[in-house]
């Protein structure tokens, strides 16, 4: 398993894994997008994503996905921790999680709700009329 930072040379080998089309954005200013790979017997196979935005009160997932033959391995976990890592190495005090009501939301992380409180985001902000929310913890 390797966690990658995402740049412009990664860009091609995980845009199959972006429902959103995220990665087409050229301009990525105070964005991380990290990708997680399983180790392959000749190269790297992706696996998952995971997008976030920035500022200095918080880091901020906008979503993570995980392929879904590759489910319940430890590579939504090891995203998140790297979240985590990256809002404590850039003195930004908490991460939220968004929770929105697309439509194909389930698609991405089906238990999203459950796999966020169990990684310790225990306070929950409702957003919007439409029961977007998000979900924060300290880091």
């Amino acid at each position: 398993m390797k966690t990658v930072k995402i740049n412009n040379e990664e860009k091609v080998m995980f845009r199959n894994l972006d429902p959103f089309g995220y990665l087409e954005n050229e301009e990525m200013e105070n964005e991380l997008v990290l990708g997680i790979a399983d180790d392959g017997e000749v190269s790297d196979i992706p696996v998952g994503l995971m997008f976030c935005c920035y500022d200095e009160t918080m880091f901020l997932i906008r979503w993570i996905y995980v392929a879904p033959e590759y489910r319940g391995n430890g590579y939504g976990d090891e995203l998140l921790s790297a979240a985590f890592t990256a809002a404590e190495n850039a003195g930004i005090p908490e991460v939220g999680a968004l929770i929105t009501k697309d439509e194909d939301r389930d698609k991405i992380c089906p238990d999203e709700e459950a796999f966020l409180k169990f990684h310790g985001f225990d306070k929950e902000v409702e957003l919007s009329e439409d029961g977007s929310r998000m979900f924060v913890a300290e880091v």
